[in-house]
């Protein structure tokens, strides 16, 4: 009974290790998917300012 008892725990053990590293994997994933956003983000507002800039100079 004991020695089902602690090959139950062991696998559940090892279950719930292989749940943490899935979720881990999928943090990791989120974040550097987010930093990507940030990237384009920065992008974006960097080359309008850019094209703001480039009107004041030479309006239409």
């Amino acid at each position: 009974m004991f020695a089902q008892m602690m090959t139950q725990n062991e696998a559940t053990q090892k279950s719930l290790e292989q749940i943490n590293k899935n979720k881990e994997s999928a943090i990791l994933d989120q974040q550097s998917a987010l930093l990507d956003l940030q990237r384009t983000v920065d992008d974006i507002a960097r080359r309008l300012k850019e094209k703001e800039q480039a009107q004041k100079v030479q309006p239409e």
